[in-house]
């Protein structure tokens, strides 16, 4: 083969590897666009599920909408704070959930935006189905595709209920405090103390000028310092030097101030100071606050417990304010004179401290029932320091002071009316001593009497009427002159034997002496209803009475007196009486069924027939009670120990 040959051959092969090359970059190239674009769509695949994934947990509301601004999609959180489904968010389903005050400008608001395809930016409400308001912020960004086209929004939906809550809280606040500033007038102030620069409110600047000008409003230190009492400058201004140089983080002062119209007013300053990592003061804010009036009431309060007190230890007996606790709150010289403890003392004292032991429940219920009823007395010991007793005569009434219960009240000494109270007791229990034994001497007077008439007038009138008898008989019948008149004579003496028994049942009746006490009422009784008609009813409980002699002399005594009044006045149809012996003491009653009396209108009805009846009783160490009412007649009860010798 020739050399030509030989290049046409190698020409073709070498042709054929060219072509074969080219095949073979043909379809690498083929290969490597396929993988390409199988690769891009995987990512863009990974790229969408990585989207749809932190759109799914995101903790913002997402939302997509085509190009004409129809939602197409809507996240989790975004249906949480909507309270609508995805379904129902789509198109303009999410406007459902718009407040109907929020729907008309947020709507063209939007429309604007997508027409302008422009950024929306949007703060509105959500009413969710439950009836709650969730407050938001809406966000959307133009989606655009490789021409720049639109192709639809992605937007943001962020909650900020609780921003807003949060900001009307403080809008709340800060009004409140305005509100509280100027219902307190108090004068508040913040003052940088690095810049100078300070804020005061109106009442604080008002201080300095009546005509108030925001503009003109700027306060200096110096100008503060000059309003300041010559008296109190140099004493507050030292006081508030030392308190920015040292570490504490409040101050408080109380000084004289001028005020705008000319005259110093009271003032009452207190600020809080903050400092710095080094402790250098920083800042200071505080207020002041005009206490003039209540300086004033202060004063005039002083000056009237000045005089109450002058007043309190001016009373001639003790006085004391106590809580319901007991403890003293106030008293006067006295008290500590008396009792002999330090004022030191008496302010930690239990007020039963005062009182032994044999008293204290007394006081303690006392005490009680004044907080109960409002006023109570006792008269009770004061048991001093030195263990001494002295009696005293306590009042006390509940009042409120300083805003609780306590008990006010005096105490006077009664030593000397207690004196004479037990004197005129040992005099009254002489007396009655005495009574009791001027009756027992008119008693034994009475039988001493009753023997003699009976042992000798008696006796000499039954011998003058037998001598007259035996003369009688020897006087002619024919001297009727004569017969007549010693007839008369023995009438004369029979009437006197009448007289004498009737005289001798008066001074001491034989049947209490021979019969017993009893019989002695029932006699009584029948005589009472011979004599005035009205029946007497008598009942007891016992058979075989026995009783000390002065026992049954001083219960037919009574029965008699009690007769007598009610044959005088009672004007009763019936009288009804007992006798009962209970626990070693004999009762007597007697009632009557007549006119009765007032005895709250005639308290001293009693006459000395009732007052003998009384005494007699008391002198035996018995009771007596006397009861009568207008038309209820009268009760007279008496009550006596059956062994009284």
């Amino acid at each position: 083969m020739n050399e030509t040959a030989k290049m046409q051959v190698l020409k073709v092969i070498l042709l054929s590897l060219i072509a074969v090359i080219l095949i073979l970059l043909i379809i690498f190239q083929k290969v490597r666009v396929d993988f390409l674009a199988r690769r891009k769509a995987t990512n863009e695949l990974l790229i969408e599920r990585r989207y749809q994934t932190l759109a799914e947990i995101s903790p913002v509301g997402i939302f997509h909408t085509d190009a004409t601004g129809f939602t197409t999609y809507v996240n989790p959180r975004w249906c949480g704070i909507s309270g609508l489904t995805s379904e129902e968010a789509l198109g303009n389903g999410w406007l459902n959930a718009v407040h109907e005050d929020d729907k008309k400008i947020l709507a063209a608001g939007w429309e604007a935006a997508t027409k302008m395809h422009e950024i929306s930016f949007s703060e509105y409400r959500f009413i969710r189905p439950d009836g709650t308001i969730a407050w938001v912020i809406g966000q959307a960004t133009p989606e655009r595709n490789f021409k720049n086209e639109i192709i639809g929004y992605v937007g943001t939906t962020t909650d900020i209920t609780e921003r807003k809550k949060n900001e009307e809280a403080i809008k709340v606040a800060n009004e409140r405090f305005e509100l509280i500033a100027r219902a307190t007038n108090d004068a508040v102030f913040e003052l940088d103390l690095v810049t100078q620069k300070s804020w005061h409110n109106r009442a604080f600047l008002q201080l300095f000028d009546n005509d108030f000008n925001t503009e003109n409003s700027e306060l200096s230190i110096p100008r503060w310092k000059s309003k300041l009492h010559p008296d109190d400058s140099e004493g507050v201004i030292t006081k508030l030097e030392k308190a920015l140089a040292g570490t504490s983080s409040t101050w408080a002062d109380e000084f004289r101030f001028k005020k705008a119209n000319g005259n110093y007013g009271y003032f009452y300053y207190r600020a809080f100071i903050s400092r710095d990592d080094a402790c250098k003061a920083i800042q200071m804010i505080g207020s002041m606050i005009d206490i003039t009036e209540l300086n004033e009431a202060k004063n005039n309060i002083i000056k009237e417990k000045n005089l109450s007190d002058s007043i309190i230890n001016s009373l001639p007996g003790v006085f004391y304010l106590i809580t319901k606790n007991r403890q003293f709150l106030r008293w006067n010289k006295n008290l500590e004179t008396v009792t002999k403890y330090t004022a030191d003392e008496i302010i930690t004292l239990d007020a039963l401290t005062l009182f032994d032991v044999d008293e204290k429940e007394l006081l303690y219920k006392k005490i009680t029932d004044t907080f109960v009823y409002g006023e109570e007395s006792v008269q009770a010991n004061y048991y001093i320091k030195t263990k001494e007793k002295i009696p005293y005569f306590f009042t006390g009434k509940a009042i409120d002071y300083q805003g609780q219960m306590c008990l006010v009240g005096v105490g006077f000494d009664v030593s000397e009316t207690v004196a004479a109270q037990e004197k005129i007791k040992q005099t009254t229990g002489q007396l009655r001593q005495l009574t009791a034994h001027l009756q027992t001497i008119r008693e034994e007077e009475r039988k001493r009497i009753g023997r003699e008439i009976h042992d000798e007038l008696g006796q000499q009138l039954t011998a003058i009427k037998m001598d007259i008898a035996w003369v009688d008989k020897k006087i002619p019948h024919d001297n009727i002159p004569l017969k007549n008149k010693l007839k008369n004579i023995i009438e004369l003496l029979d009437g006197s034997n009448q007289s004498i028994r009737r005289i001798l049942s008066e001074l001491r009746p034989s049947i209490l002496d021979d019969y017993g006490l009893l019989e002695a009422i029932d006699w009584l009784g029948r005589q009472f209803t011979s004599t005035t008609g009205i029946p007497v009813k008598f009942t007891t409980t016992e058979t075989n009475l026995k009783t000390p002699e002065a026992i049954a002399t001083c219960i037919f005594r009574v029965y008699q007196e009690a007769f007598t009044n009610i044959t005088r006045h009672a004007k009763a149809n019936t009288v009804v009486s007992s006798l009962t012996i209970i626990n070693e003491f004999v009762t007597v009653i007697i009632m009557d069924d007549g006119q009765g009396f007032d005895m709250a209108s005639q308290p001293n009805k009693q006459s000395f027939g009732i007052l003998g009846m009384e005494e007699r009783v008391l002198s035996l160490a018995g009771k007596f009670e006397f009861f009568s009412a207008l038309g209820n007649g009268t009760k007279i009860t008496i009550s006596l120990p059956n062994n009284t010798i």
